[in-house]
């Protein structure tokens, strides 16, 4: 982890998800040095050695997590949207191709065609309705809407790692109570490591106010 912690994400402009390294682990070193660069307040002592390293282990048994849903679920997930595109794109054409062959067939019965061009232009029509009905199946299944397969982004992160932070930090400070504004440790970590689980870089005070929301729930 080399990258510097921001002082002031507060200023920062809102940037895309990116991609995270292969080779960056979280250690208890690494989240030491993230620790002190978010200068808390000087009455906080940072986590016990013992508590970073079973910290550091969680959040890298995560970071493999993210990696997994960088390098595999979030391909699938644009496949998949790039498939579904494609299929409403084509039974809006089916849409437009039975509206005009319905057209056709009524104007023929209109001028009394004969019985084989009324046969042609209905066996036309009902191939359409079995092409319009294989496709909304093809576009049902499993394999295109699997919405286990969701990336998990800083959001999923600030609620899971409430507790863990706070049970690091009483590990030198029992009195330690987490608090939600920010400049309060909870807040300015997620912010921190997200971009080195998720790829993301929220801002401050979007993470101060997605912590405040988990916690009127």
């Amino acid at each position: 982890m080399t990258k510097e912690c921001p002082i002031a994400p507060e200023k920062r402009p809102r940037t895309p998800r990116k991609p995270l390294e292969e080779e960056a682990p979280i250690t208890a070193e690494s989240l030491r040095t993230l620790i002190n660069q978010l200068k808390l307040n000087p009455r906080l002592k940072p986590p016990s050695d013992e508590a970073l390293v079973k910290l550091a282990d969680l959040l890298e048994g995560w970071r493999q997590h993210y990696l997994i849903e960088q390098n595999i679920s979030l391909p699938i997930r644009e496949m998949q949207n790039e498939a579904h595109a494609a299929i409403d794109k084509l039974i809006d054409i089916i849409g437009s191709l039975k509206e005009r062959n319905g057209a056709f067939h009524a104007k023929a019965v209109e001028e009394s065609a004969t019985t084989f061009e009324k046969s042609i232009l209905e066996t036309r029509l009902a191939e359409i309705e079995e092409a319009k009905s294989a496709i909304q199946r093809i576009a049902g299944s499993s394999f295109l809407e699997d919405y286990s397969i969701q990336p998990r982004g800083w959001k999923w992160l600030a609620a899971a790692l409430q507790v863990d932070f706070h049970n690091a930090m009483r590990s030198t400070n029992p009195g330690y109570k987490t608090r939600l504004s920010d400049k309060a440790p909870l807040p300015l970590f997620i912010t921190a490591i997200a971009p080195f689980l998720t790829g993301e870089s929220p801002r401050i005070g979007s993470v101060t106010t997605q912590l405040k929301n988990l916690q009127k729930r």
